[in-house]
């Protein structure tokens, strides 16, 4: 009777709530009710309840698929049960036979998944201005398998793990040296900026950097304190300077041997290793800021992207200020790269010392060429800025640039991967599996490199991101090829001209699941490869490759036992099994059941309802 009752109140509801206007706040309000509702049916209103008012349920008791036993579970239990067995025909029918009619006659578009597989849609309009959605943790027993005993299932409530901020440099030059030869008295000065959790325990900190020409000198900064000073690169340990929160470190090049620029070559990065409570410590910003940037020459900017999501649309910003107040700057010209090829999008003048692109001129443009921005979400993009017209041999200013970090970024469009209860984000760094081919000048570089890429079986691939120290001989034209699994990713061959363009600066490389279905493979060793000629090579011992991976921390009911403490100890053991040896479970919480005629359990699988309009 209250599961009915339940059913009828969410008809009148419906009915009530669909032809209103209100203002946006109410109409968010009510989809929030519509969906917590909707998810409360599904875990309240028993199949025998249901059986006599929905013919699809009562086939399948007549046909022998749902007996006795079934006619006491709820209709996610049955739904749940059906999908986990692989028979996803039953489980959409019920679905869709007993909640469309509640939508029926409203204007609310609803999608019902489990762990991603669709079991009912209901979509009416092409966009959405409202969106709700309802998650919860589901498991259940199974059908028709009666059996007695106790089971247990287990979840995290607390843990440490220990996680990996990695952090990249970016491509950033500006002249220091003059025309024809000699020093411009230039220093090109970035601050990166490292944001370590708040109550992360560090236990390695280090830092490698390589500046835009290796023969030029530079001066290393932590949190203002002076650290180190190297010519052309250099890694060194920075644990004792780093702390919890946010940490800036300073790289100040010049002129050394006679290389033209400053600045960094897109190889430097910084690696901070630390023990957290925090389960949850992925980034999905909307705002992909820029260093900070002095120089008193022209800049060049080139800032790889990377996100886990679709993208939609991008918004560039530029914000400048010199030491005299106001900025000199006179322009800033815009492109985007993007598998090689850079497409030009405008240049414009510099406006109280400000600059913006909007995602319409920059879709546009694009357009123009054949690109649309939604093929960035299978890999890296890169946004590129001049500031004031560039050369790499010039006279200083004498006055000074800054690019300004908090208001300066490339502000993306997407939808990002958010961390649900029930799973924990690990970032780790792959292995080197092989390498061969030295460069005959500078052996460190190799013109062959693989790396193994270890993902546990019961984790969910997000993604996998490189940064590759460089190598160029200039005016060379190399074979440029990466693979994964087998799989080509890319493909640069001089004797094709339909192949893809030459990268020069090689200097990162991303894909996630969407990029190559054998891309990231769980519960194997994924091999990366990359595969150079002569002309060009990888230094593998500064490389840095990461994974990043979504650990369930959630196991179901497992095997039934004679006794109950069998039955806890069971689900704890298969719980750290799960949770691997980045992560270590201080507090887990147990649920265990005496139960009779029925079976073990499926489950945990993620339930999603959205609702909008």
């Amino acid at each position: 009777m209250v599961s009915v009752g339940l059913l009828l109140t969410l008809a009148i509801m419906l009915s009530a709530l669909s032809f209103s206007t209100s203002a946006p706040e109410l109409t968010v309000q009510r989809l929030s009710m519509v969906s917590r509702d909707t998810l409360l049916l599904t875990q309240t209103a028993t199949v025998g309840d249901l059986e006599d008012n929905y013919p699809v349920l009562a086939d399948l008791f007549a046909a022998g698929i749902l007996t006795q036993s079934d006619r006491g579970r709820d209709l996610l239990d049955v739904i749940g049960a059906f999908w986990a067995e692989g028979n996803t025909t039953y489980a959409e029918n019920i679905t869709g036979s007993v909640l469309s009619p509640f939508f029926n006659g409203t204007p609310y578009n609803a999608q019902i998944l489990m762990d991603g597989t669709q079991l009912f849609e209901r979509n009416i309009t092409e966009t959405a201005r409202f969106v709700i959605r309802q998650r919860a943790i589901a498991s259940g027993f199974e059908i028709g398998k009666p059996s007695y005993g106790y089971i247990s299932r287990a979840w995290l409530i607390t843990a440490t793990k220990n996680n990996t901020l990695i952090m990249l440099g970016d491509v950033i030059t500006s002249s220091v040296k003059q025309f024809p030869m000699g020093n411009n008295g230039n220093q090109v000065n970035i601050t990166y900026l490292l944001e370590v959790p708040l109550n992360a325990n560090i236990s390695n900190a280090s830092t490698f950097i390589e500046t835009a020409w290796i023969d030029n000198p530079f001066k290393v900064y932590v949190n203002g304190n002076f650290v180190y000073q190297s010519s052309g690169k250099g890694l060194t340990d920075i644990t004792d300077y780093i702390v919890p929160g946010n940490n800036t470190v300073s790289v100040v090049s010049r002129y050394g041997s006679g290389g033209a620029e400053g600045g960094d070559d897109g190889a430097t990065h910084f690696v901070v290793q630390y023990n957290t409570t925090t389960l949850a410590t992925i980034s999905n910003p909307a705002r992909f800021h820029f260093y900070e940037v002095l120089s008193e020459a022209p800049i060049r900017y080139k800032k790889p992207i990377f996100v886990l999501g679709n993208v939609s649309g991008l918004n560039v910003s530029l914000n400048f200020t010199n030491e005299s107040g106001g900025t000199p700057i006179q322009n800033a010209t815009l492109n985007i790269t993007w598998k090689g090829v850079s497409y030009y999008i405008s240049i414009k003048n510099v406006t109280n010392g400000s600059v913006f692109w909007n995602e319409t001129e920059i879709a546009t443009t694009l357009a123009a060429s054949g690109i649309s921005v939604t093929e960035f979400s299978t890999g890296v993009f890169w946004v590129v800025v001049d500031i004031d017209k560039y050369v790499t041999r010039t006279r200083r200013d004498y006055y000074q640039r800054v690019i300004r970090r908090d208001t300066s970024y490339v502000e993306v469009g997407y939808d990002p991967y958010t961390i649900v209860f029930g799973k924990v984000d690990l970032t780790t760094q792959a292995s080197l599996f092989s390498l061969y081919e030295q460069d005959e000048a500078v052996p460190e570089f190799y013109r062959n490199v693989t790396w193994n890429v270890s993902i546990h079986n019961e984790s969910e691939p997000l993604a996998a991101l490189y940064k590759l120290p460089w190598l160029y001989y200039s005016g060379a034209n190399p074979v440029q090829q990466v693979f994964v699994n087998g799989d080509v990713l890319y493909n640069h061959d001089p004797n094709n001209p339909s192949s893809n363009p030459l990268i020069v600066e090689f200097a990162r490389f991303g894909y996630t699941p969407v990029s190559s279905a054998n891309a990231l493979v769980a519960g194997a060793n994924n091999l990366f490869s990359l595969n150079f000629t002569q002309g060009y090579g990888i230094d593998p011992a500064n490389a840095l490759a990461s994974v990043t991976t979504l650990i369930r921390s959630t196991v179901g009911y497992g095997t039934v036992f004679a006794n109950e403490s069998d039955a806890v100890a069971d689900a704890y053991e298969r719980l750290e099994e799960l949770l691997g040896p980045f992560i270590q479970a201080i507090d887990i919480s147990n649920e265990s059941q005496s139960i009779g005629d029925v079976p073990s359990l499926w489950g945990p699988a993620q339930l999603d309802i959205r609702i909008w309009i």
